[in-house]
């Protein structure tokens, strides 16, 4: 290689290196705030399906209410719920409290 060659590929090296400095905490920082986002997003659905629940296993609950609770319930499930399924919650069915569905015998429910 000749010498022009050479600091040619010098002086790439160098301009490689100083992007690759800036660009690599700039990705770490894209993909930290989208999983920051995901969570976040998750925490929300969860609490959502909480206050769903909670007013399905009311049972004198207001029915555009519960119609509200059941539609929540729906659009936040991995699993679909059916038509038939999801008119019965709109309707008739009262679900158990949730602090005995997900806790134990003899657990706390600490901050519910």
């Amino acid at each position: 290689m000749s010498d022009d060659t050479l600091r040619q590929v010098e002086a790439w090296t160098k301009i490689i290196s100083a992007l690759a400095t800036v660009a690599i905490p700039v990705a770490v920082a894209v993909v930290g705030s989208r999983v920051q986002t995901a969570v976040e997003e998750q925490a929300i659905d969860r609490d959502y399906v909480r206050i769903a629940v909670s007013v399905l296993a009311e049972k004198d609950t207001d029915p555009d209410l519960k119609h509200w609770a059941g539609e929540v319930l729906a659009s936040r499930s991995p699993i679909p719920l059916s038509n038939d399924l999801r008119t019965k919650l709109n309707q008739k069915v009262t679900l158990p409290r949730l602090r005995s569905c997900v806790l134990g015998a003899g657990e706390s429910a600490g901050e519910w």
